[in-house]
């Protein structure tokens, strides 16, 4: 009996440093950050900077005026500058207003110096806001012609003009940079014009 109380003994002494010896030597395996990206919950091409979508803007765009149809025959290419502003609603819609110029010369024998001068209100339409964008305008008002118009089928006037178009722009936070084409009509006391216009332009979001 004595010898078997001490064999259990033995073991259970064994048994229990046995048990604390593994627990000391267990080696504890380090936790790895983790790698994984957070999902947004949108594309990311869509530009979320809300401040920079909506408020007060002012920008100006210049180029070259072509005249088109029987306007060609009497109107060379026209240097075109603009300056307009008006208010961004949340980069969608931005009722604008808009002063421009164009500045050259008649194609006839005796050539003269021309100088249109445009005053307009219209819309401008973005239709999504990623960092490249398109854009298409509309615009109304009046202009004044004023030339030499001896013996020419039009006349110097102050009349109707409208412009529709559009372009694409590049974002830059509150900058804007873009290339734009339009489609311009001139009402004449003499022959309506027709024009096509390219433009290089900027804007400023405040």
């Amino acid at each position: 009996m004595k010898k078997l109380f001490l064999l259990f003994s033995i073991f259970s002494v064994l048994s229990w440093s046995w048990h604390g010896f593994a627990a000391s030597t267990q080696v504890e395996t380090p936790v790895q950050p983790s790698t994984t990206t957070e999902q947004k919950p949108y594309p990311a091409t869509i530009d979320l900077d809300e401040k920079n979508e909506q408020g007060w803007f002012i920008g100006s765009d210049q180029g070259v005026l072509f005249f088109v149809g029987n306007g060609d025959n009497l109107f060379g290419p026209q240097y075109y500058f603009t300056i307009f502003g008006g208010y961004n609603f949340k980069g969608w819609f931005q009722p604008m207003v808009r002063i421009a110029q164009a500045i050259g010369g008649t194609n006839t024998f005796f050539s003269t110096s021309t100088f249109f001068f445009m005053m307009e209100g219209g819309l401008r339409f973005t239709p999504i806001r990623t960092k490249v964008r398109p854009y298409f305008f509309g615009t109304a008002g009046f202009y004044v012609l004023s030339f030499d118009d001896f013996g020419f089928p039009v006349f110097s006037d102050t009349n109707f003009t409208y412009d529709t178009g559009g372009g694409i722009e590049v974002k830059f936070g509150p900058s804007r940079i873009g290339v734009g084409a339009g489609y311009r009509g001139f009402v004449n006391s003499g022959m309506n014009l027709h024009s096509v216009e390219v433009t290089l332009g900027y804007t400023f979001q405040f």
